[in-house]
C-alpha cells in the first residue's frame, strides 16, 4: 500500500495539478491541512479530483472549507489501512501570528487528541508539528505542545506533519517516527508504503 502525504497547498495550482497526477499511482493521498483559506473553487478541485484523497483541517481553513472536504475529512477519524495499520487525523495549530480561523490553545488541541484511538501501528496525520522538531521559524519553535505530549504518550507508529513551509525531514520520538512534509509549492512529497513494515521517503511531485 502507497500513500502519499502532502500538506500547505496554499491556491497554488501547479502544487495541485502535481499531486492530482501523482494521486493515480497511489492508494490513498493524504493532504495534511491548508488546501486553501477561502478559495470554495480551489478546494472543490482538490476534494473532487484528488484520487482516493483524504483530508484534515489547517489553521487557513474556513468553516465552509472545512465543510466541503466532507466524508473525506478524517479529522479526530481512524480508518484502518492495511497489515494492521491504522490511519488517525487530527488537523488545526496552535495560535499563530496571523489569526488564522483553525487556531486553538494547547489545551483544546490536547483535549481533542488525548482519546483517540492510537496505537503502536497507527500513522497519525496532523497538520502542526511536535514542538520542537521540524518547527523552527524566526522567533523560535511554532509547534505544538499538544502534539508532541501525544505522541509521548500513545506513541503511534508515525506521525506526518506539515504546517511549518521550509522544514522537511524525517527523525523520531521514542517509537515514533517523524516525517515532516514540506509547503506543497516545493513539490515534494512524504511517502508511506505499508508491508510487513513502514517505509518512509519523499518523492517529487
Amino acid at each position: 500500500m502507497r500513500i502519499l502525504f502532502s500538506a500547505d497547498i496554499h491556491n497554488d495550482e501547479l502544487s495541485l495539478d502535481r499531486i492530482i497526477k501523482k494521486s493515480r499511482e497511489m492508494d490513498l493521498t493524504v493532504i495534511c491541512g491548508d488546501v486553501t483559506g477561502n478559495n470554495f473553487s480551489f478546494a472543490q478541485k482538490a476534494v473532487e479530483e484528488i484520487q482516493n484523497g483524504l483530508f484534515i483541517p489547517g489553521n487557513n481553513e474556513s468553516k465552509q472549507i472545512v465543510d466541503l472536504f466532507g466524508e473525506k475529512n478524517i479529522h479526530e477519524k481512524r480508518m484502518e489501512l492495511e497489515n494492521g495499520y491504522s490511519l488517525v487525523g487530527f488537523g488545526y495549530s496552535p495560535p499563530t501570528p496571523f489569526g488564522t480561523p483553525g487556531e486553538f490553545p494547547e489545551i483544546e488541541l490536547y483535549s481533542g487528541m488525548k482519546n483517540l484511538p492510537m496505537d503502536s501501528k497507527t500513522i497519525f496525520a496532523a497538520h502542526a508539528p511536535p514542538y520542537g522538531y521540524f518547527d523552527e521559524v524566526r522567533d523560535g519553535h511554532a509547534g505544538s505542545s499538544a502534539v508532541l505530549e501525544i505522541i509521548k504518550e500513545k506513541q503511534p507508529a508515525l506521525c506526518v506533519c506539515g504546517h511549518i513551509h521550509e522544514h522537511k525531514g524525517i527523525g523520531e520520538i521514542g517509537n515514533t517516527k517523524i516525517l515532516k512534509v514540506p509547503a506543497a509549492h516545493f513539490l515534494e512529497a512524504g511517502l508511506v508504503e505499508i508491508s510487513n513494515e513502514l517505509k518512509i521517503s519523499f518523492l517529487k511531485l
